[in-house]
């Protein structure tokens, strides 16, 4: 019998602007993390703010000391477009990385 489990790879990144930041990132998504959104009634930014969330699995970001700060649409929106802009850029090229590294 097959055993269902999570195929995605992972990988930490560090943005830019916080050189002590560790952020693991996924290189897909799974089925479930896109099926509640509806496609036909967002922008791509909104788009983006649902999706970005389910890329990263962990961050040490904290809300105050010892307390972790979530992973959310509204956390995200508290970091810098340029942040933002390298968390999807790196998500992309591990994807075209993982991909690749598939096809071979």
């Amino acid at each position: 019998m097959p055993i269902l489990k999570d195929f995605r790879q992972t990988k930490e990144i560090v943005l830019p602007s916080y050189p002590d930041s560790k952020i693991v990132i996924y290189n897909s998504l799974l089925a479930g993390d896109i099926s509640f959104i509806n496609l036909n009634e967002q922008n791509q930014t909104e788009q983006a703010f649902e999706f970005l969330p389910r890329f990263i699995k962990s961050w040490n970001f904290e809300k105050t000391a010892g307390v972790a700060l979530e992973i959310s649409k509204e956390n995200l929106a508290l970091f810098s477009i340029q942040d933002l802009t390298f968390i999807i850029n790196e998500v992309q090229k591990f994807s075209q990385e993982v991909k690749k590294n598939l096809e071979q």
